[in-house]
């Protein structure tokens, strides 16, 4: 059986944060990866990132080509895991909607955190 990662199920709440949706908190620079699933294995020196569809230039980097590209910083609220998506090897841009790979596996369509969409069935 798999185990959760620590915070998974959630922490203490302190106070509302009006800036938040509701259920959600600040974690401020404790920003966790979280996974309900093992976390798969990377070999960087196998790992590819491609992104194709709708771009001028479909484009393959290497995990040293994508870490040798320009880096800037956000400083905008995240409302997402998005430290865990590191499995992540391709993004496809098209020009209409399709589930992807969260909506295939029971995440809401639109998922908006101010109206608590979170499942398909919010």
């Amino acid at each position: 059986m798999t185990k959760s990662t620590r915070g998974f199920l959630g922490r203490p709440r302190r106070g509302r944060d009006v800036r938040l949706p509701p259920g959600q908190y600040d974690v401020g620079s404790d920003f966790p990866a979280l996974s309900a699933e093992a976390t798969p294995r990377l070999d960087p020196d196998r790992w590819t990132m491609s992104v194709n569809g709708l771009v001028a230039n479909p484009h393959t980097w290497s995990w040293q080509d994508l870490h040798r590209l320009t880096q800037s910083e956000y400083r905008g609220d995240i409302h997402c895991f998005w430290k865990s998506a590191k499995w992540l090897t391709s993004l496809n841009l098209l020009d209409h909607d399709e589930p992807g790979f969260w909506e295939r596996n029971g995440y809401h369509d639109l998922g908006d955190p101010r109206r608590e969409q979170r499942y398909q069935r919010d």
